[in-house]
């Protein structure tokens, strides 16, 4: 069975006063903000090619909500805009305008959130993948020869 497309999230930088922990095992990322309201962030520049698609997967993994922005520079949310998860699963889609992007969770409120099962993943052409479940997409494409 083929593995996929390879997952293009590398190391996460810590912006702001509080703390952020990566899970060694899992790679899921933590960010506890020092209370202070200010963002602390978890933050990464990823490397794309112009005109393709993209998908940004992920699990929010703890009660307490956790903002995402995908923008063109750091902290811009100019290709998907801020927006809080507050479902446990999230698959978002997009295409590149750029040579890189930039990935930022944060958390401003009191209390630690957690989102794991982080995915950035080239779009495979003429395969659209089923619901996201356990961190694995399953693909289909429809064969239209007679007999089928």
């Amino acid at each position: 069975m083929p593995s996929g497309p390879p997952n293009l999230i590398g190391a996460w930088t810590k912006v702001g006063t509080g703390t952020m922990t990566v899970n060694a095992t899992t790679g899921a990322v933590s960010v506890a903000p020092a209370g202070d309201d200010t963002a602390t962030v978890a933050r990464q520049q990823i490397a794309t090619e112009i005109g393709k698609t993209y998908w940004l997967t992920y699990e929010l993994q703890t009660s307490a909500q956790m903002w995402r922005t995908l923008g063109t520079a750091a902290g811009q949310g100019d290709i998907i805009g801020v927006n809080v998860s507050t479902v446990p699963q999230t698959k978002l889609q997009f295409t590149a305008t750029t040579t890189s992007i930039w990935l930022d969770f944060a958390r401003t409120a009191i209390n630690t959130t957690t989102v794991g099962n982080i995915r950035l993943e080239e779009a495979p052409a003429g395969n659209p993948a089923a619901r996201r479940l356990d961190g694995r997409n399953n693909y289909f494409s429809f064969d239209g020869a007679a007999g089928s």
